[in-house]
């Protein structure tokens, strides 16, 4: 997995992609792909909150954010591109709005649903 994979491909299902919040994902292979995994998994749950907050999720996040007709940010949105840890924090900033962002309780709460510790055989 690099940096190209685009988020939405770490699904069993793709098209639900911000969507259905307990959609499946693919297992990871290596540390590596955990990583970029989990961050897929929050992408995926604050681009399902947006579309439960908002209409047009896309509209309104432009608009706070101060751009307009943006195909990066409408491909994030997709799961087209991937968003870094400082998109989500400055979408959750324009917003007022922390839900955007993982509620964690454990390590286990880190992990998209179909991924458990028993998948992550290659960690030490």
């Amino acid at each position: 997995m690099g940096d190209r994979i685009r988020s939405r491909e770490l699904m069993v299902d793709p098209s639900a992609f911000g969507r259905v919040p307990d959609s499946p994902w693919l297992k990871p292979e290596s540390a590596e792909e955990l990583g970029v995994l989990i961050a897929a998994y929050w992408h995926h749950l604050a681009v399902c909150t947006l579309n439960a907050m908002f209409v047009e999720p896309e509209v309104e996040l432009s608009r706070r954010l101060g751009v307009a007709n943006d195909p990066y940010l409408r491909g994030q949105l997709v799961g087209r591109y991937r968003v870094s840890i400082e998109d989500l924090c400055t979408w959750a900033i324009a917003l007022g709005d922390v839900s955007l962002l993982p509620e964690l309780h454990s390590a286990d709460d880190l992990l998209p649903p179909g991924v458990t510790r028993a998948d992550l055989s290659f960690l030490h």
